[in-house]
């Protein structure tokens, strides 16, 4: 049973790092873009659904977003990609949490190790300040078991603290993932550049 969550989990975490690349159009040759923002909560239960979202937004408010969901294990995964431009009210509200203090002054992401767990999620946001990119980010986990997660306290603290600054990134993301704008793409190809490329 541990080894086949923890194969699971690996899966799932290769396919989230996998399709981040997979589905991204050439780079940006103008624009750098402003933030990519990632999300991935997995139910590891034998009728648990993982979930994996992907956001590129542009200096100019034209967004790339992925969905992934995979309804159970062993269940194919369902991709939907939508593009669109955020509203300037949007694009500002989404600047302003970004120059928060709370965010800018967040330490660098450092991907949590997880042990024997029952249910994960995972969250990143790569915020482009020219001439560099800050990446921040959190893990959390509900153990399960004696095999606890191989993490440091100060690591478990610092993703807790950035859980707290982050909310509002990501609350602004489950904004724009539930209206009425999404509209999904008819053909499933990206016409937006990548930060990734």
């Amino acid at each position: 049973m541990l080894h086949q969550k923890l194969v699971v989990l690996t899966v799932a975490a290769f396919a989230l790092a996998s399709s981040i690349q997979a589905q991204e159009p050439g780079p940006c040759d103008s624009a750098p873009y402003v933030v990519f923002l990632g999300e991935l909560t997995a139910d590891l239960s034998a009728k648990g659904v993982n979930k994996a979202s992907l956001l590129t937004v542009l200096p100019d408010g034209r967004f790339h977003l992925e969905r992934r969901v995979q309804a159970a294990p062993g269940e194919a995964v369902v991709l939907t990609i939508f593009e669109s431009t955020l509203t300037s009210e949007q694009l500002q509200r989404l600047r302003g949490i970004l120059d928060s203090d709370n965010i800018k002054r967040l330490p660098a992401y450092e991907r949590p190790k997880f042990g024997n767990v029952a249910m994960f999620q995972i969250f990143e946001a790569k915020i482009f300040r020219d001439p560099i990119i800050q990446h921040v980010g959190y893990g959390d986990w509900v153990e399960e078991g004696s095999d606890a997660a191989p993490n440091s306290a100060e690591s478990k603290k610092a993703w807790g603290e950035a859980r707290v600054k982050l909310s509002p990134l990501l609350e602004w993301m489950h904004a724009l993932e539930t209206s009425d704008q999404l509209k999904p793409v008819s053909d499933g190809a990206s016409r937006l550049c990548s930060p990734h490329a």
